[in-house]
């Protein structure tokens, strides 16, 4: 049963058979036949067990027909291990029917252990918690630079791999 609240207009969206709630205090009414732009966007994704394993925010969003959403500046935390990993882009989308997060152009991940990273585009599946992309892709870690195309790569297990025209350089400090 969907909910609408006078005050702040409310667009629930259907994910994993339950209905989760965006709140816009800013906005018209939306319907089911149209699309819906707010200003400022946050959701949080919680696990079977209530925890908190990830989040997405964008400075602008655009909820489509479909309940998919294209956001402006996302960021997405992943946070459900001791190592989180934060990812920012220019653009993205998330579609909650496949629970899978695309961040595109001047993609920026970070974490402590793996360092950071830059490409031009990602795919984040939320069920298997895999990542990937078939862009030219760098990293740096303290003294180590790698360079490729393509990766695959899974946030539980902490693994990545490059997958074409890997350049591993290595600076020795004396």
């Amino acid at each position: 049963m969907e909910r609408y609240l006078r005050a702040l207009p409310l667009i629930s969206i259907l994910f994993s058979g339950c209905y989760f709630d965006i709140f816009s205090s800013n906005q018209s009414q939306p319907t089911r036949d149209t699309t819906q732009h707010i200003s400022g966007f946050s959701y949080n994704n919680y696990d079977k067990q209530q925890v908190n394993d990830w989040s997405i925010n964008g400075k602008e969003s655009t909820i489509n027909k479909d309940r998919s959403l294209n956001l402006i500046k996302p960021h997405l935390h992943i946070k459900k291990h001791q190592n989180p990993i934060y990812i920012t882009g220019e653009k993205g989308g998330w579609n909650p029917q496949t629970e899978e997060i695309k961040i595109y152009d001047n993609v920026i991940a970070k974490s402590n252990k793996m360092g950071i990273f830059t490409t031009n585009s990602l795919i984040y599946s939320s069920p298997s918690k895999d990542f990937k992309t078939n862009d030219n892709v760098h990293f740096k870690h303290k003294n180590i630079s790698i360079d490729g195309k393509a990766l695959e790569g899974n946030t539980k297990t902490e693994s990545i791999k490059i997958l074409t025209n890997v350049k591993v350089v290595i600076k020795i400090k004396r």
